[in-house]
């Protein structure tokens, strides 16, 4: 059996890039020093931070060797990645951000499933916490390569701080520099099309920080047109149907119908039966797609119940969704705008 817990002598290189990262930065730091698998390099890109990061930085490399620090101006995350993967010599190259925290067994077992299930590319679960370190709740993401393919018309299907990949990967594909947000989604879409192998493993292995400092939540407009916009490339590789469905997907977050709401839950379903999608999978996507639609009215949301109802799955009846539906269909009533305002909040 080939894993890494007989094999030591496996180099991984750990990619980290911070910019005014001080605030949970050594907390980070000592995660991937900490690992239970210790035979990796940590590169560190200081990109250009103004704040103590550097000095953070420094004070832990006086103590342990494996920290390879690359100190300049900024020059953004998408050049800091591909640099620290240009000078990498692991065998394999994991990710990290300057505000999360890796679990101790993360690398190991990242590793020995990759090589198990011989992915190119592996991502995790995780763990999502607040600025503060609480535990808020935990994401999950498809396992297998078809889910990924499939399910990635809608949003990344790789939590982008987890990954690790296989070296070679690099010869094919990198990070794109001239996107500012986004740029992870890209690489996935990038690797399906290269006929690269995604996967998950089905534990949590980070801690996710959720905080207001994050370009998700700083530049979250620039993001979802930057993301559409690869979305909508990314079908047009897949297929005339997957084109199809990122536009009815598109369409129904403004203009959400009975009938177009309908047809794309009836595409979806189709589409899910050709990636070989499980029930539970389908499912969540099906819900996915109503939550999504906007605006919501009586008619959509029975016909949403009804659709699951006749395709055999779990009927998901909420009191709170029935009342949105009925105050949306009385979108100019004065006395249902106060409470309307109040449950959307």
């Amino acid at each position: 059996m080939s894993t890494l817990k007989l094999n030591k002598n496996i180099l991984i290189s750990v990619v980290m890039s911070v910019y005014n990262g001080d605030k949970y930065l050594s907390d980070s730091i000592e995660s991937i020093l900490n690992q239970t698998y210790e035979n990796f390099e940590f590169i560190i890109i200081n990109d250009g931070s103004e704040d103590s990061s550097i000095d953070i930085i420094n004070k832990y490399m006086n103590y342990d060797k494996r920290i390879v620090l690359i100190n300049r101006k900024n020059r953004g995350l998408a050049y800091s990645l591909n640099e620290g993967i240009a000078k990498s010599k692991g065998e394999y190259i994991a990710r990290m951000d300057a505000d999360d925290w890796s679990y101790p067994n993360r690398l190991s077992d990242q590793i020995n499933y990759m090589i198990k299930n011989d992915l190119d590319i592996c991502g995790s679960f995780i763990d999502i916490i607040d600025d503060k370190g609480n535990f808020i709740r935990i994401n999950e993401y498809p396992l297998f390569p078809n889910e990924i393919k499939f399910m990635s018309l809608f949003n990344p299907r790789l939590a982008h701080p987890t990954v690790i990949f296989k070296r070679n990967v690099f010869a094919k594909i990198n990070y794109n520099e001239e996107l500012i947000s986004a740029q992870d989604y890209k690489l996935w879409t990038d690797a399906i099309q290269k006929n690269l192998k995604l996967g998950n493993i089905n534990k949590s292995l980070l801690k996710y920080r959720k905080h207001s400092g994050q370009i998700s939540v700083a530049r979250s407009q620039e993001q979802a047109q930057t993301a559409q916009k690869i979305r909508t490339n990314y079908a047009q590789y897949l297929g005339v149907n997957e084109e199809e469905l990122v536009l009815l997907l598109s369409i129904i977050q403004n203009q959400a119908s009975y009938t177009t709401l309908i047809k794309t839950l009836c595409l979806v379903l189709n589409l899910s039966q050709k990636y070989q999608l499980d029930k539970f999978s389908s499912e969540k996507l099906l819900h996915y797609v109503y939550s999504i639609s906007y605006p919501k009215n009586i008619i959509v949301y029975f016909s949403y119940l009804i659709f699951l109802k006749k395709n055999s799955f779990q009927i998901d009846f909420k009191l709170k969704e029935l009342v949105k539906a009925l105050l949306f269909y009385s979108l100019n009533s004065k006395l249902y705008t106060p409470i309307r305002k109040l449950l959307l909040r």
